[in-house]
């Protein structure tokens, strides 16, 4: 990426935070680190460390104190990696594209994929990139680049997806985010203490799922206490999770037994999906997606799959979540 894409991506990622990088600051890129070297960005307010492999949100801290799950010994890795180009798993692992199969692992490859990764000389921002290759290309036969912008504010961080079609054909794909934070926050309470709290006057209706985290193509209504709360359940999240439309774009992850609480907003992604590993985990993942699996016992096609964005050649769409943090 070169040192003015740099500063454009940045600048934008700080345009969404109400923020600006002065046009007189120079911007400069850090050498790309070893996939195990996390790259660091700071604002005063918080601190995050992210991984070049799969684009890795490893820790958002305030001071001392840690938001983001920390990968205990007998738990899987890639907790809070990019999601692309699908999001879940495909009926059987693969599909056809004008005429010849495809596979393709859950959540599809940018998660097990190494970026590039350039920062802000100001240390705020970072940038990842991720291009196709014949790698890819095996798994996924279009030309693509992928960006994401991890820019802090304030309390916040801004993530910031820019898929471009590089190719001569339309591209099919998904995109989501998987960060998983600490419950209880900071061991404040036990897990049934949290709740996740909507937005005011929000219907969320819950995925159905069949065989291997599939959805059925059915929905049914989750009700919520007060209106909008719903108080929080290990049982809920075993298997492939609960997963939601019409959600209001807004979840708050809180607890009346703590000051501590994380907002995640998500006014690009239709989808949202809360998860965590089987049993009494300490940890929720809060997912906002632009995309769902496969539909249980329907082969895919990716001319015809629905649920995903298509992108006309030579065309890029950004897709943006935000977290809060108190």
């Amino acid at each position: 990426m070169t040192t003015a894409t740099l500063k454009a991506v940045c600048a934008m990622a700080a345009t969404a935070a109400g923020a600006a990088i002065a046009d007189t600051a120079p911007m400069s890129a850090t050498p790309t680190p070893a996939a195990d070297a996390l790259v660091v960005v700071s604002n005063g307010a918080l601190s995050a460390a992210i991984s070049p492999k799969g684009a890795e949100l490893k820790s958002i801290r305030m001071g001392d104190f840690e938001y983001m799950w920390q990968k205990e010994a007998d738990r899987p890795s890639g907790i809070a990696t990019v999601l692309f180009p699908i999001c879940g798993s495909l009926y059987q692992g693969r599909y056809m594209f004008e005429g010849r199969e495809y596979t393709l692992p859950g959540h599809g490859f940018a998660c097990r994929s190494l970026f590039r990764s350039e920062r802000s000389p100001d240390g705020t921002c970072a940038v990842f990139t991720l291009e196709s290759d014949d790698a890819t290309k095996a798994m996924y036969p279009f030309d693509f680049s992928l960006t994401v912008a991890f820019r802090l504010a304030g309390p916040m961080l801004f993530v910031e997806a820019t898929v471009r079609n590089t190719g001569a054909s339309t591209m099919p794909f998904a995109y989501g985010g998987h960060p998983g934070f600490n419950v209880p926050l900071g061991g404040e309470g036990r897990f049934e203490d949290w709740f996740l709290e909507f937005a005011p006057g929000s219907n969320p209706d819950a995925f159905e799922f069949g065989n291997g985290g599939l959805v059925t193509g059915r929905k049914h209504s989750l009700p919520l206490a007060n209106g909008n709360r719903l108080p929080l359940r290990h049982d809920l999240f075993n298997g492939p999770g609960l997963f939601l439309d019409r959600s209001g774009g807004e979840v708050s992850l809180r607890s009346e037994t703590s000051t501590r609480s994380v907002t995640v907003r998500y006014p690009d992604m239709p989808n949202v999906g809360f998860w965590h590993t089987a049993g009494e985990a300490s940890f929720l993942c809060i997912e906002p997606w632009a995309g769902l699996p496969s539909y249980d016992g329907v082969p895919d096609d990716f001319a015809t799959r629905p649920n995903m964005i298509r992108l006309a050649p030579g065309t890029e769409t950004t897709l943006r979540y935000s977290i809060e943090f108190h």
